[in-house]
């Protein structure tokens, strides 16, 4: 998508690097896409994302006692599947380095597959023929 909304392979993987919310790096795309303003993204994307401050909220408890570095890391990290993992873990059950690890696998893996997605929608041609806006023999 990133690659279709005219961004180069490098701002599509840096945009996975610091838009680590898989739904609201895919509206923030289109978006740019359809040639909204910076304001409405960053206004939609934290709508969008508005439960990890529920999730926050939650694991308070947890996180407020780790070092600022920690709380900034795994605050960054904090996902759906992160928070399932480890919400109901109380003080004496929860591991940070659990938490670090779980949260690092998460953003690893989804960079990795954003490259993956950028290699090979790049190697693939006529790949954008096959969208519902464009017909096959306007590009093919």
């Amino acid at each position: 998508m990133a690659i279709e909304a005219n961004l180069t392979p490098l701002q599509g993987q840096g945009l996975s690097s610091i838009v680590f919310a898989g739904a609201a790096q895919l509206v923030a795309i289109g978006m740019l896409k359809g040639g909204v303003g910076v304001f409405s993204i960053l206004l939609t994307t934290l709508l969008l994302t508005s439960q990890h401050l529920l999730y926050g909220m939650s694991m308070r408890s947890v996180i407020s006692p780790l070092p600022g570095r920690w709380r900034v890391g795994l605050g960054f990290l904090l996902t759906d599947e992160l928070f399932a993992l480890t919400s109901q873990h109380d003080m004496q059950q929860f591991n940070r380095w659990y938490a670090l690890g779980v949260g690092l696998t998460f953003y690893i893996a989804w960079n990795l597959f954003t490259l993956a997605g950028i290699v090979l929608g790049s190697s693939i041609p006529g790949l954008w023929c096959f969208t519902p806006a464009t017909p096959c023999s306007a590009c093919c």
